[in-house]
């Protein structure tokens, strides 16, 4: 049951005005096993005990309306991500997705790859989950801030997906490409259109994380000096159709990166060893990885588009509802920053220069059998070319809710993911993940 609060605001002017604000939130707690197995047949990791957000992610949020008056009201939501397992608590990481829940632990790495987690891994610092204001009206809807991409809203939270977010074998393939588009999050505007008998228009627009560009001057002082950090652009229009049983939805997103050789997130005066570089991984974003014993230094700028169509719908049949995703898309790396150490650009592992085909689908279902509900999915997820194939990713999932109530349920499930192409061990997608996994759900 939600919680709902008053809150008085006291007004120089007019006296006292009401604003209804609703504090909600979940927990997601259980037991699970998950092990990663190389290409090669050896294990990369296995962890097994106490994890949570096995089938959903653990947030508590704030949602705040005020009525203006004139059919205007104004909103504000505020979310953010924790980790109930750990010692972290409500501070400053969240469980992520399927990879290890590895609390403290830094990646070990060589200068050819990352032996570590792997770029799903356990937890991260993002704890804000989308955090923005909104004005709606006859005039449609405004919103502003840091809030879900239209391509993460139509993957998860659209109804079009049933399988899990967070165990493996559910992650994949609905959301497939995000990782080149701008992610699941950042800052944005977005604007939606009055809504049309069965359809409704948004259009939205922004960057990452962080601000779209910085640049640094070139005083002598400044460590910095010359360096931009990545410089984001996207954009995205998405349209949504419901009626009865069935419900389809389209996003389009163009997405645009341009960064010089040593981004923020590496280091800028790389004279000492465990100094950083920066690296493309498969999914299109930076990462800084640590050089033992080495000085990397970079030359050019690392610069890439993206343009991806995602199409999903579901129908409830009363028996059973299902749920389907295809995801069509290019990634076209212009130009790639060049290490003095370690591992060159190559078209073979998806940092070279070149025009790479983003694809996936998926189809899931949930069936209600009294309190209980069935639910399962497989997925594809593919990336590179016929040619020069990167990520060929086969995943399935079937699990089962017992319902105790409208808030409060227990699950268990398997899942695994194969990935067909990639043999070494530097990427959570190497080889096989499977896991197995059971827990309590509580929304509030």
């Amino acid at each position: 049951m939600k919680k709902s609060l008053v809150a008085l605001a006291t007004l120089a002017v007019s006296g006292a005005a009401m604003a209804q604000a609703t504090i909600y939130g979940r927990i997601d707690v259980g037991y699970g096993n998950k092990q990663l197995t190389a290409g090669s047949g050896g294990k990369i990791w296995s962890q097994s005990g106490i994890m949570d957000g096995q089938i959903t992610s653990n947030a508590i949020g704030f949602d705040a309306t005020d009525d203006i008056g004139g059919g205007m009201k104004g909103r504000v939501v505020t979310e953010w991500g924790y980790s109930p397992t750990t010692n972290a608590g409500l501070g400053a990481m969240r469980t992520a997705n399927a990879g290890a829940q590895l609390e403290g632990y830094a990646s070990v790495s060589t200068v050819n790859g990352d032996a570590g987690t792997g770029t799903q891994g356990g937890y991260s610092t993002g704890t804000n989950r989308q955090t923005f204001a909104e004005l709606s009206g006859g005039f449609g809807r405004v919103r502003a801030g840091y809030m879900r991409t239209h391509g993460y809203e139509l993957a998860t939270f659209s109804g079009h997906t049933f399988t899990t977010e967070g165990g493996v074998g559910g992650q994949d393939a609905h959301a497939w490409g995000l990782g080149f588009a701008g992610g699941t999050r950042g800052n944005s505007i977005e604007y939606q259109l009055p809504k049309f008998g069965n359809v409704t228009v948004g259009l939205q627009m922004g960057s990452g994380g962080g601000r779209e560009e910085t640049d640094f001057g070139s005083a002598a002082s400044n460590l910095a000096s010359g360096v931009k950090t990545i410089k984001a652009s996207r954009s995205s229009l998405k349209i949504d159709w419901a009626q009865g049983n069935a419900g389809v939805g389209l996003v389009y997103t163009q997405y645009t990166s341009s960064s010089t050789a040593k981004a923020a997130n590496c280091s800028v005066a790389a004279t000492t060893a465990n100094d950083t570089y920066c690296s493309y991984n498969v999914f299109g974003a930076l990462s800084a990885l640590p050089i033992p014993s080495a000085t990397v230094t970079y030359s050019g700028t690392a610069e890439y588009n993206t343009n991806l169509i995602q199409l999903a719908g579901n129908y409830n049949f009363g028996a059973v509802k299902i749920g389907a995703n295809i995801n069509r898309g290019t990634y076209n790396l212009t130009s790639a920053t060049t290490p003095s150490v370690g591992t060159p650009p190559s078209v073979a592992s998806g940092t070279g220069v070149a025009t790479y085909d983003v694809t996936s689908s998926a189809i899931s279902f949930n069936m209600p059998m009294g309190a209980m509900e069935l639910f399962g999915g497989m997925g594809t997820s593919t990336f590179g070319s016929v040619a020069a194939p990167i990520n060929n990713i086969t995943t399935s999932q079937v699990g089962l809710i017992y319902n105790l109530s409208k808030r409060s349920r227990l699950y268990g499930f398997v899942g695994n993911l194969k990935d067909s192409v990639r043999v070494d061990n530097n990427s959570s997608s190497a080889g096989y993940m499977t896991q197995t996994g059971a827990g309590i759900n509580v929304s509030f």
